[in-house]
């Protein structure tokens, strides 16, 4: 009976042991997460401001228009664009692919040097959401590191290929300081899947149709139709009062 009741007692003892080791390690827990709460806070507070903007930039004062460039640089396409742009006397921002910058410095130099923004549009422009954080990680920072070597600009901006963009690629963005910058309509200046090249009277039609106040506008780098439709577009908002803005006007 003795060796019965001193086997409770031990038995007891032990859950009381048990019992207030997890409550000690609870709370340490819950410290803990405090504690890089707090961490975290500090960490992401400019973050935590910047916005995704999806297609227009609301706080705008009437007629601006961002005119945004996707997938060079291409030679032969954006120093064309270049010469538009300077012609009309017109800003911009680019959106930029790691391979191409690697095969086209000279071009990201003279987009930095003529006043334009740019932005990340991945290293190999394959869909984010598909890739592991690490890759993705990858795919934002080495693009921002090339575009740094050949400029010396801070980057802040990325648009995720197709517009993919999820939760995990936007906080690991975020991360990085990159605001995630989509379009309000893509005017479809791009080969589609069944093979359909738009000609520039499609283009100019659909730059008509899908424009208001603070409006994004893609362009894709890669099609002659887009090169003879981006001066009509750019004379066709002036007529209508717009102004051109790059994206990182909307910041100051």
């Amino acid at each position: 009976m003795k060796t019965l009741k001193n086997s409770i007692f031990l038995l007891f003892f032990v859950f009381l042991l048990v019992l207030g080791l997890g409550h000690i390690l609870f709370a340490l827990t819950v410290e803990d997460i405090s504690i890089e709460a707090k961490l975290m806070t500090e960490r992401e507070k400019r973050m935590a401001t910047i916005p995704v903007l999806y297609g227009y930039v609301s706080t705008w004062e009437a007629k601006k228009v961002a005119l945004t460039f996707d997938d060079g640089p291409k030679a032969g396409f954006t120093d064309r664009i270049l010469d538009v742009l300077k012609k009309k006397n017109a800003k911009a921002t680019f959106f930029l692919i790691g391979w191409g910058i690697s095969e086209h410095p000279d071009l990201v130099r003279r987009i930095v040097a003529e006043g334009h923004d740019i932005g990340i549009h991945g290293l190999s422009h394959v869909d984010l959401e598909k890739l592991s954080p690490f890759e993705i990680e990858y795919e934002l920072t080495k693009t921002r590191e090339l575009i740094q070597k050949e400029t010396g600009a801070e980057i802040y901006f990325f648009r995720p290929p197709g517009g993919d963009l999820n939760d995990e690629v936007l906080g690991i963005a975020r991360k990085y300081g990159l605001s995630a910058i989509m379009w309000k309509k893509s005017i479809g200046d791009y080969t589609h899947k069944d093979g359909y090249e738009p000609d520039p009277e499609d283009i100019l039609k659909r730059a008509k149709k899908h424009f208001s106040n603070g409006g994004i506008v893609i362009f894709h780098e890669g099609l002659e139709s887009t090169i003879t439709a981006l001066p009509e577009v750019i004379d066709y908002y002036r007529a209508n009062g717009y102004c051109f803005k790059r994206v990182s006007d909307w910041y100051r």
